[in-house]
């Protein structure tokens, strides 16, 4: 049993009571008060060991909010950073040149490498687009040669992918015909 303030009189009345022994007013527990935290029953050896005794569970509250925010700032943005950093640098010092003659291919900031495939010895010329590429406007181009040491040549990300492939394959040929190699159909 427990009391509670008369809505009428603000006298002290029992939750068991009906009406406010005060007043006379009906008494209805209300919203605003509090429901007593029921006490833990002593065990006895009576007692049924699967009696709920009260249940709760954590609520999703603003400091959760916070705490997943603080963690993503802290951990991942970070990281997201350095990994931004890495891809910058390694895109400028990436450089991709397409001349008459030949398509040269230089990597690297501390050290070089220079790949250059003369035009008429590439085969194929292909287009990969990721679904996200796509939306950007960017592209892969994959070039196959007849070159020994690197066959396959990889430009990355290129600006108006389509476009340039039709230019390179517009050079191969050119180039093709200029140095007079043919292509044998089976």
């Amino acid at each position: 049993m427990s009391l509670i303030s008369c809505p009428e009189c603000s006298g002290k009345v029992s939750t068991q009571a009906a009406t406010c022994p005060h007043c006379g007013a009906p008494v209805v527990a209300t919203a605003h008060q509090a429901a007593p935290i029921p006490a833990i029953a002593a065990l006895s050896p009576n007692a049924d060991p699967n009696a709920v005794i009260w249940q709760g569970s954590p609520r999703f509250t603003g400091t959760m909010v916070w705490a997943w925010i603080c963690f993503l700032t802290v951990v991942l943005i970070p990281v997201g950073v350095v990994l931004m950093l890495i891809a910058h640098f390694r895109t400028r010092a990436t450089r991709y040149t397409l001349t008459n003659l030949r398509l040269s291919l230089r990597r690297g900031l501390m050290s070089t490498s220079i790949d250059d495939i003369s035009l008429f010895r590439i085969k194929d010329i292909e287009l990969r687009q990721t679904f996200w590429q796509r939306l950007g406007g960017i592209g892969t181009i994959l070039v196959t040669s007849s070159n020994t040491v690197a066959p396959l040549a990889e430009l990355h990300a290129i600006k108006d992918p389509e476009a340039v492939r039709r230019l390179l394959r517009a050079q191969v040929d050119a180039a093709r015909q200029s140095e007079g190699v043919r292509t044998i159909l089976n």
